[in-house]
């Protein structure tokens, strides 16, 4: 791993599966000299022009932590999903006032990222992320009481990791119905879902294929967060 060193800056690390994942609180930023050291100076240049306090701590923490972790600073693509130019690929995701990427080096493999706090969501809002089907999935896993109450901002984070990890493959947008989840095991704070693609997305990515996400609950200053990756090998890829 290239870039500079992130002994004692905070960088909370995690391996989710075979994937790595790093997070960082927003607000653990450098001071204005040491940004100089870390941000080129158009990325600076950006930051002098985000009025928005929120948006602009998100934008600084996602690109020093990129520079930190990865040695790069990625470029944005079609829809706004990073692109380093070190042979690293995968996602980056905010939330509740931490920042968090994963990656890959291996060409084979695409992967994605999506970080939640532990909430019930509104049925209404539910029923366009997950079927009948998937909720009583849920139920089964987790009971009808409390407990039950986080599954689906599990399963929406996994679906938003699953979309992040397989647009570079199909490169357009599909929608929550367009994989339906088949499995789901819970240990702890750790989960593994595992899901089938209902659609055709494009020729190496059709219907009946399977990808699986991998979760743990990460307790960020002092909240419980889920931490979702999902991961795909992309069989007979070549460069």
């Amino acid at each position: 791993m290239s870039g500079l060193t992130i002994n004692n800056s905070g960088v909370h690390w995690e391996l989710i599966g075979d994937i790595r994942v790093a997070v960082w609180p927003k607000d653990a930023q450098p001071d204005a000299a040491r940004l100089t050291e870390i941000l080129p100076p158009e990325s600076l240049e950006q930051i002098r022009h985000l009025t928005h306090g929120g948006r602009r701590g998100e934008w600084m923490a996602t690109r020093v932590l990129s520079v930190w972790v990865t040695g790069d600073l990625p470029s944005k693509g079609e829809v706004g999903e990073p692109i380093w130019k070190n042979g690293l690929h995968g996602s980056i995701t905010h939330k509740g006032g931490h920042v968090a990427l994963c990656f890959a080096s291996d060409p084979r493999v695409t992967c994605g990222l999506d970080l939640e706090l532990c909430r019930d969501l509104d049925p209404g809002v539910r029923s366009k992320i997950m079927n009948a089907d998937e909720w009583r999935l849920c139920e089964d896993v987790f009971g009808s009481g409390d407990g039950v109450k986080s599954a689906s901002t599990l399963v929406f984070a996994a679906k938003e990791a699953i979309y992040k990890a397989l647009f570079p493959l199909v490169g357009k947008v599909f929608w929550f119905e367009a994989v339906e989840m088949m499995d789901l095991t819970v240990t702890g704070d750790t989960a593994t879902l595992s899901f089938r693609l209902c659609k055709d997305l494009s020729p190496a990515v059709s219907a009946g294929m399977t990808i699986r996400a991998n979760a743990k609950i990460s307790r960020l200053g002092g909240v419980a967060h889920w931490l979702v990756v999902a991961s795909h090998a992309k069989i007979g890829h070549s460069e």
